[in-house]
């Protein structure tokens, strides 16, 4: 019997955290699953783990393969994928025990291509609700403006995707912050798309070790081509570009990602500064070609003070930055006293 729904677990590093993962999945109250987990060559326990738990469960299918990344493991679970519908849950994470119930009910009765649920944030000491809106979107400019304004979240893990979803969408191996780059791409292949409010996804963060609290200058980078790429496709698809808030408001997110990753960059080694310079180089362009020389009214002063420097020689730059981090030093001791 084909399973209605796959649910991809890419496993990396998360012993401690795994069997809450896979106890979540593995007691739905919605029995149709199977449930992919992709071992991408965990040094601990991990791979132990999930070979225990495929000895319990019938639908568990388990694939060793070696460290590729977060985005490989996705994919490595969508090409073997035989549900009509897709979901993800991180290991770290876990899911309420009717939450596919509920999304494949939603997802049928709507005839829609993605259903996208309310997620708890999961804080060391406490928990926050974030609710997406109720609300059916079968527009593609309303979903898309939707996505960027932050009232449909980025994550991939609290959604259901019909497969068809994926036709021709591969996430980008090798780079951090994927969510980004995939979800538009997804939602420009959907249809309809449901958004109810109610919470089912218990979202793990500020975890100690996971990758996108890593404040690499890779990390930093791959933030930055993440939001370039939505950019791009804004201004590519036919019916947004006049849409003048909506591009302010994605380029609100470069001018931030351009911003924050220069800054990182003064940090770095002469022989690190060298492999990233043609991305410094590739922010730079874009300041000058699309964002105002001054920045936005709406600002803050930090943020375009930042985008003017980048302007400018970056051995200038850097002595700017200097000259300005010591001069706000000194302001704010003698505010203090």
């Amino acid at each position: 019997m084909q399973p209605i729904v796959s649910v991809i677990v890419p496993v990396y590093k998360v012993e401690f955290y795994l069997p809450k993962c896979l106890d979540s999945v593995v007691n739905q109250t919605f029995r149709h699953l199977e449930i992919i987990l992709v071992d991408d060559g965990s040094p601990d326990k991990c791979g132990e783990i999930c070979d225990e738990y495929a000895k319990t469960d019938a639908r568990i299918k388990v694939f060793h393969t070696e460290n590729k990344g977060l985005c490989a493991a996705r994919n490595y679970g969508i090409a073997r994928a035989k549900g009509i519908y897709i979901g993800f849950v991180d290991s770290d994470d876990w899911i309420e025990p009717d939450m596919y119930e509920i999304l494949v009910n939603e997802i049928e009765k709507n005839k829609a291509d993605i259903v996208n649920c309310g997620v708890y944030d999961e804080y060391p000491t406490r928990t926050v609700i974030t609710s997406a809106t109720d609300r059916i979107f079968d527009n593609s400019k309303d979903l898309i403006k939707a996505l960027i304004t932050a009232d449909i979240g980025n994550g991939i893990w609290h959604k259901l995707f019909r497969k068809s979803c994926f036709t021709n969408i591969a996430f980008p191996e090798g780079h951090v912050y994927e969510d980004i780059v995939m979800t538009y791409r997804l939602f420009s292949n959907a249809a309809k798309v449901v958004c109810i409010s109610k919470p089912l996804y218990h979202y793990r963060k500020r975890r100690t070790g996971a990758i996108t609290t890593n404040h690499s200058m890779e990390n930093l980078r791959d933030y930055w081509l993440a939001h370039r790429l939505r950019y791009g496709f804004l201004l590519a698809d036919k019916q947004l570009p006049s849409d003048k808030e909506l591009v302010d408001i994605q380029l609100n997110y470069c001018a931030a990602a351009i911003a924050r990753t220069w800054r990182w960059y003064y940090a770095l080694s002469e022989k690190e500064k060298k492999t990233l310079h043609p991305f410094v180089k590739e922010m730079q362009y874009f300041s000058k070609q699309h964002l105002p020389i001054f920045g936005m009214k709406h600002w803050s002063i930090h943020l375009r003070l930042s985008i003017f420097l980048t302007r400018f020689d970056n051995t200038i730059v850097y002595a700017l930055l200097n000259k300005i981090c010591v001069l706000l030093y000194k302001m704010n001791y003698l505010f203090k006293k």
